[in-house]
């Protein structure tokens, strides 16, 4: 094999794994974008849920802060199991808002 022939091998090798790094980058910050996305919808789906129990339980019952901080824990767990498990949309329009933005820096 001649010299140029070894040195041309190389570099291709070298550039192939380059790209192969900037590939897995660009697959990691959009794996990225999509978790941001997704605890963005919880958050909101959350900020529903209290705002739904705010105006819906107004009660004796439920005033102590014990019950509220039990409603709150609940209201976060739920809202967390929603937004990974139903197809709201929320985390969809982010990611396709935002996925032009996001760039691998590496």
């Amino acid at each position: 094999m001649e010299v140029s022939a070894v040195r041309q091998f190389m570099v291709s090798a070298d550039s192939g794994r380059f790209v192969q790094s900037a590939q897995d980058g660009e697959a990691a910050a959009r794996d990225e974008l999509r978790a941001a996305a997704e605890g963005f919808e919880a958050i909101f789906i959350n900020t529903m849920l209290k705002s739904a129990r705010t105006e819906a339980f107004a009660d004796d019952l439920t005033s102590s802060s014990a019950v509220r901080s039990a409603q709150s824990l609940f209201d976060m767990k739920i809202s967390e199991a929603v937004s990974g498990s139903s197809n709201l949309g929320i985390a969809d329009a982010v990611v396709r808002q935002l996925s032009p933005l996001v760039r691998y820096k590496g």
